[in-house]
């Protein structure tokens, strides 16, 4: 699906990465120099994919802050409904500093690197933290490596959409610290307070891949913006070589390269295309290794989907891996290629008045280096450890005038009419899973472990939610209930077993 951008935009692309705190060095990390652990194959670190557009790379880092300001807003709340009491008392947006993006994102390339070399998993969390700028105290929130064999997931994380999802999937975690529903640290409340910090007024985010497709996310915090640090950017009302108002050029809108390009260019680096061992997907009549989550099913492996995943009326994809955008071609490129598979095309991101080209370099070549001002190193506050690492905070001074900016929103889609919960237009069940234009996932939250009355209240108490999608996971021991509160306009339906797909009545 991608992301809907303007016509001229920064590029926040990053041009290099920090070795340790403070150190810096020009360009990508050397692949050659070092050997990789926690499942990512040898081969080169990138700081965009070619699947993401430089625009679409702009949103990206515009959504991040979007979605931090929606949790201090109160628009998204804890997974059980309550409210932040900070959030209550009132907490002003975090300004997006724009002009220290491309900073942090050399600081996620460091700690991407650093936990690479470092027995994987998280043991990169915090490694280069504060050597950018920050002004008035600071703090650091990492979402660690996911996808391209991180954690034993070999799907790659390089659209537009697969980032906002696992995005959201892990600010929702640090948020839910507040009420003890960390999934992997419970106890644990640093990334929570960091998030809701009154100290705090800016924020700018960090993105780094690896070459097979995993990525790593920070978010920076600040007591304020420092211009002289890091000027704001700016493309707009600009042309596209304009000077973006903090060092670089402001690029014109090119579309991204479709999915499959990325899955041929990663061939290409970790030594040919290859299927990976194992999708996503569980089922009884899989021969893969067992599912931890699902008894008696086994996740399936690429042929496995082969013969699974048909195609059926009114679907645009055979079926879907963790919302990736024909994700069966990238995951299982072999397979897909022998069964004649092809996946459709992508909406266009850019204005339809702009002449944009699809990218062709099978990867982005970096800027120039630009100069970072140099920080006095701090010690971090808490305690560095996997998984994931806890949040650095730097004491801040008495507290600034806070600086304000109202968030962005997304476009809201027109509610259906009627009066009760209806399944998506000429699907004739609600059984299966909720799927949006072009067969992706879409955006939504999730809850757990709630009735399915109680996901319809939920929804209904959100302006923004649209549809809902309800899962009943049994064990053999005890049962489990997701909750998908959905954001944009459901076409149709995945027949799923134990799912429910419903739109919210207006």
């Amino acid at each position: 699906r991608g992301a809907r951008t303007a016509a001229v935009c920064v590029d926040h692309t990053a041009d290099g990465h920090f070795t340790s705190r403070g150190s810096h060095v020009a360009g990508a990390p050397d692949p050659k120099a070092a050997g990789h652990q926690n499942g990512v194959a040898a081969g080169s670190y990138i700081f965009r994919p070619p699947t993401i557009s430089v625009c679409e790379l702009e949103q990206l880092h515009s959504y991040c802050v979007d979605r931090i300001n929606m949790y201090r807003a109160g628009t998204l709340a804890f997974s059980d409904g309550t409210v932040d009491s900070n959030v209550a008392a009132g907490l002003s947006p975090l300004v997006e500093w724009s002009g220290n993006h491309r900073c942090s994102s050399r600081m996620a390339m460091g700690d991407l690197l650093f936990s690479n070399n470092n027995g994987g998993g998280c043991q990169g969390g915090h490694h280069t933290s504060f050597s950018c700028p920050t002004k008035g105290g600071g703090g650091q929130n990492t979402c660690c490596a996911r996808g391209g064999g991180a954690f034993n997931d070999a799907t790659p994380v390089v659209t537009f959409d697969a980032v906002v999802k696992y995005l959201d999937h892990c600010l929702q975690g640090m948020w839910d610290e507040g009420i003890g529903l960390h999934p992997y640290t419970p106890g644990m409340k640093g990334h929570w307070e960091t998030m809701r910090s009154p100290e705090h007024s800016a924020v700018s985010c960090g993105f780094a891949w690896t070459a097979s497709g995993a990525v790593w996310l920070s978010q920076d915090f600040s007591g304020a913006v420092d211009e002289s640090a890091a000027p704001q950017c700016s493309c707009a009302g600009k042309a596209a070589g304009d000077d973006d108002g903090c060092g670089g050029a402001c690029a014109g809108c090119a579309e991204a390269a479709p999915p499959t390009t990325f899955a041929a260019a990663a061939a290409h680096w970790i030594g040919g295309a290859v299927d990976a061992p194992k999708t996503t997907i569980v089922h009884r009549k899989c021969t893969g290794p067992p599912s931890k989550q699902h008894a008696g099913r086994q996740h399936c492996t690429c042929p496995d989907a082969r013969s699974l995943c048909v195609d059926r009326p009114g679907l645009e994809l055979p079926c879907g891996v963790d919302g990736l955008n024909c994700t069966m071609c990238e995951v299982c490129p072999v397979s897909c290629a022998a069964a004649g598979s092809r996946c459709p095309q992508a909406e266009p991101t850019c204005p339809a008045r702009v002449a944009s080209a699809t990218a062709t370099a099978p990867w982005p070549q970096p800027l120039p280096q630009q100069a970072v001002q140099p920080v006095q190193p701090v010690r971090p506050r808490h305690h560095l450890g996997p998984p994931p690492p806890r949040p650095l905070a730097r004491p801040p001074p008495p507290p600034l005038p806070v600086l304000s900016q109202l968030a962005r929103t997304r476009r809201r889609v027109p509610l259906p009419t009627g009066g009760q919960w209806m399944p998506p237009p000429r699907s004739g069940s609600r059984q299966g899973a909720c799927k949006t234009q072009g067969g992706n996932d879409g955006s939504y939250d999730e809850v757990w472990d709630v009735s399915e009355q109680g996901c319809m209240s939920r929804c209904e108490q959100r302006a923004e939610c649209v549809a809902i999608e309800y899962a009943v996971f049994a064990g053999r021991r005890e049962k489990a209930t997701r909750c998908e509160l959905h954001k944009e306009h459901v076409t149709h339906l995945l027949p799923l077993q134990n799912h429910a797909c419903l739109i919210r009545p207006s």
